[in-house]
């Protein structure tokens, strides 16, 4: 097969047969597949997708990738293949600069900025949009210098000349096409709305449950937001300052929807004997969502001891309803039962209660028992339910001998394979099992994040296990 086989999407021939043009649709995907999980190497080794040209340790990768950019820039790479890469982080102009050897990558940037400042002398501004940027992927281009500034590559130079011309370092609100061009009027216009409401009420709390004010609301959100994440420009901070702007959420205001809200669960369970909320039986908009909350928030420690008591005081259930359809959603203890009856029956015939998640296993009950111990270690498991559970022997800790063994059983498939074939190359067409390449792959990962234990990798090295993902020219 052709190296072209590699880069383009072609087509059966017309006239071929049908049979025929499948297989070679099917050689394609393969072959792409296959450079697109060396792609997943490099990023996993190097954090990032920009392959220089005249890298000489990836040079197909390298002229793949670039020509993934031309096929993306001609309209011709298809949506699917569009989102595994951008998954990767692959960024399709920056990888085209980066794609370049030398200085011409400086000299793309360059003329790139001097189109900025052309488009801020005619404009007047830096608003660039689809419909009024100079040359085809500007646009993108200015999104890029956001994105270089927030991850750390952007020399300093260029930010200082960018920073001199009043470039935006705030992503733009998402306002349509019309908006977009008075996103500074509108900003400003809302700043006056938010001293409105200061003069009529006193603060710059301004409600976001049942706020007359949505659109003020959410900006308020919004500058929040931008000031956390280091995007809110610097005169926009202290303008805001200047006028008594909390950074802070309204902690009394959400005491207060607190207390609505918790009044509305009562009224929910006097007319309803219980408290399961669906979007269905709700009774006002967003109470099943302010019910969810209150698991998350406990879960993540937020939640005011004084709140937990009064939901508990009530009946309040902080174990996350299973997914199911509206009609079993009503039958939630019902559908614990009848498992739990399963896991006594698992329990009779294996004498334990570790639910295997292997092939023949209850997917069903496995992932129940695995939900079970999620929700004791989140401490959102109902009391009785727990109780009943250690009396049957229930283990919290997932069945470790279990994962023991399965590494084993895998290690054991690594060294029949390279006795087979003589190398540890592992790929996707000659994987000896479907998951094969990504348990060898996963053991990469654990070492570099510490989770792979000593012994476990001294085996691994004994049979000469390469820590390093493919790409690299092979030492002899």
């Amino acid at each position: 097969m052709s190296d072209g086989a590699l880069f383009y999407e072609a087509e059966p021939a017309a006239g071929a047969a049908q049979h025929d043009g499948t297989m070679i649709q099917e050689e394609h995907d393969a072959a792409w597949q296959r450079m697109l999980h060396q792609l997943v190497c490099y990023q996993m080794q190097h954090r990032h997708c920009y392959i220089p040209k005249g890298d000489r340790r990836h040079p197909q990768l390298a002229e793949w990738l670039e020509k993934q950019v031309k096929l993306f820039h001609k309209g011709l790479l298809s949506a699917t293949k569009q989102r595994e890469l951008k998954a990767l982080g692959v960024d399709w102009d920056v990888v085209e600069e980066y794609s370049r050897p030398g200085d011409n990558t400086e000299a793309r940037w360059e003329a790139r900025f001097e189109e900025l400042v052309r488009f801020q002398q005619q404009h007047g501004h830096l608003r660039i949009t689809l419909k009024n940027q100079s040359s085809a992927g500007f646009l993108h281009w200015r999104d890029n210098q956001r994105i270089r500034f927030r991850n750390g590559v952007m020399p300093p130079e260029q930010k200082a000349r960018l920073d001199a011309i009043g470039f935006e370092w705030v992503q733009p609100e998402r306002l349509s096409p019309s908006m977009e061009e008075h996103n500074v009027a509108l900003w400003e216009s809302l700043f006056e709305r938010l001293l409105a409401f200061r003069e009529q009420h006193g603060h710059c709390q301004v409600p976001n449950i049942s706020s007359a004010d949505r659109l003020l609301a959410r900006w308020v959100q919004r500058q929040r937001y931008h000031r956390r994440k280091n995007r809110l420009l610097a005169e926009r901070q202290r303008r805001l300052e200047e006028v008594g702007f909390d950074w802070a959420s309204d902690k009394l205001h959400l005491v207060s929807g607190w207390e609505a809200r918790f009044e509305e669960l009562v009224r929910f369970q006097q007319q309803h004997g219980h408290l399961r909320i669906t979007l269905k039986n709700q009774s006002s908009a967003g109470l099943m969502h302010w019910r969810d909350n209150q698991r998350i928030r406990f879960r993540s420690g937020v939640m005011p001891p004084e709140q937990k008591a009064r939901l508990d005081a009530i009946g309040f259930e902080w174990e996350q309803p299973e997914r199911l359809s509206p009609a079993m959603e009503e039958h939630n203890v019902a559908l614990w039962e009848s498992l739990f009856e399963r896991l006594l029956a698992f329990r009779q015939q294996h004498g334990h209660c570790q639910v295997p998640k292997g092939k023949g296993a209850d997917h069903v009950l496995a992932r129940w028992v695995r939900q079970q111990r999620n929700h004791h270690r989140l401490n959102t498991l109902l009391a009785e339910r727990q109780r009943r559970l250690e009396e049957v022997g229930f283990d919290w800790a997932s069945d470790k001998l279990h994962f023991v063994s399965g590494w084993e059983a895998r290690f054991e498939e690594l060294v029949r394979f390279q006795q087979q074939h003589g190398h540890l190359r592992i790929t996707l067409k000659n994987q000896s099992s479907a998951g094969f390449l990504h348990w060898r792959d996963n053991q990469r990962i654990r070492l570099r994040i510490g989770t792979l234990k000593p012994e476990q990798k001294a085996r691994l090295d004994a049979i000469g296990f390469e820590w390093e993902p493919p790409g690299r020219p092979n030492p002899t």
